[in-house]
C-alpha cells in the first residue's frame, strides 16, 4: 500500500459518504501556464501534496483564464480547503457551482490532476462527446469533468 493509499484510507471514513464540491474562479496568476515550473504548475504541485495529506482527491481544469476544480473527501476537510481557496489572492470571482455527498469518489486516484483539454485522450471532453471505448472514467468523473468544462467555457 502506497503512502497516498494510506492517507485516503485514513481520511475516507469508511462507510461514510464522500463530500464533493465544484467551483470556478478567475485566475490572477501572470505568466505561462504550460510548464511544471510555471506559477500555475508550482501551484498545482503544492496543492497535490497538500490534498494528499488531507485525504482530498479531485481534478483541476485550467484554461489559462479560469480554474474549475472538483474536490472530494471528508466534509470538514473539503469545506476548510474551499474556505482557504476563497481567500487565496491568486484568483478572484470564486463561484461555488455545486456541493453534494456521494457514496464513492469520482477521482480516487487523483490528488489534483490538471485536466488539459488539448490532450489527445481528452478531446472527447472538449467536444462534449462520450468517452472513447475502454475508458476508465467513473460516471461521477465524467459528470464532474463535463461540469468543469462548462464552467470555464461560460465565464461570468
Amino acid at each position: 500500500m502506497t503512502e497516498s493509499d494510506e492517507a485516503l484510507l485514513a481520511h475516507s471514513g469508511a462507510g461514510q459518504p464522500v463530500h464533493v464540491l465544484c467551483y470556478r474562479s478567475r485566475s490572477l496568476i501572470e505568466g505561462p501556464a504550460d510548464r511544471e515550473t510555471s506559477p500555475v504548475g508550482r501551484l498545482i504541485a503544492r496543492a497535490a501534496a497538500k490534498n494528499q495529506r488531507l485525504g482530498i482527491t479531485g481534478a483541476l481544469l485550467f484554461d489559462g483564464g479560469y480554474f474549475a476544480q472538483t474536490l472530494e473527501g471528508d466534509r470538514q476537510a473539503v469545506q476548510a480547503l474551499f474556505a482557504e481557496i476563497e481567500r487565496d489572492p491568486r484568483h478572484t470571482d470564486v463561484l461555488l457551482a455545486w456541493e453534494l455527498d456521494r457514496e464513492t469518489r469520482a477521482f480516487p486516484d487523483w490528488g489534483v490532476c490538471r485536466i488539459d483539454l488539448l490532450r489527445p485522450d481528452l478531446r472527447w471532453l472538449a467536444r462534449d462527446h462520450a468517452p472513447p471505448p475502454g475508458h476508465t472514467y467513473t460516471d461521477g468523473a465524467i459528470h464532474d469533468l463535463r461540469s468543469m468544462r462548462l464552467l470555464v467555457s461560460v465565464p461570468g
